[in-house]
């Protein structure tokens, strides 16, 4: 695929997504996050789109992991380095799918007539937008109960710790003779 001013039109979803896949192979991620993040604006929409294959992969990744989790579990592999580095990289690579998705949901990168419905069915997108909303909600509310806890256990400690001597009266002098 050419870059620059005369490169040719993508025509799908598909083409973005060979073109970003292509770019972190040869180790450009940041050509590749460009790609996906400057896609034309019929890319994103069609049963070939890329909101119709973030939901897929998102769906593919979502079911995944808690399966591979329970599998592993059932044959007793808590201490499998392998199986344990595939899941961390699975997640890790689920958190940014899903960062992409909130860039496109909340962000102006699906174009208006694919939110709208204006040029055909738009529950891809509303779906796309109601998983990012739910995840960014709950990213949300267990960042401030780490926050509530934190402070609760910072003043507990606080409260219950022993008295720092400061008062008067509260030094002994030491005699060094």
């Amino acid at each position: 695929m050419q870059r620059g001013p005369q490169a040719v039109a993508v025509d799908s979803g598909q083409h973005v997504l060979s073109a970003a896949l292509a770019d972190l192979s040869t180790g450009n991620e940041t050509e590749a996050e460009n790609d996906l993040l400057d896609a034309p604006s019929h890319a994103f929409l069609g049963p070939n789109g890329l909101v119709v294959l973030w939901l897929k992969v998102e769906g593919f990744t979502a079911l995944g992991l808690p399966l591979v989790s329970m599998l592993m579990l059932a044959m007793a592999l808590k201490e499998a380095c392998l199986v344990s580095c595939l899941l961390y990289t699975a997640a890790v690579f689920q958190a940014c799918w899903l960062t992409l998705g909130c860039v496109w949901a909340f962000g102006g990168a699906v174009p208006p007539a694919c939110r709208t419905g204006r040029m055909g069915d738009n529950s891809a997108f509303a779906v796309l937008w109601w998983v990012c909303a739910v995840w960014l909600g709950s990213m949300a509310l267990i960042s401030g109960l780490i926050t509530l806890l934190v402070c609760f256990l910072a003043g507990a400690s606080a409260l219950h710790a022993p008295p720092s001597g400061r008062g008067p009266g509260a030094y002994t002098k030491l005699d060094n003779s």
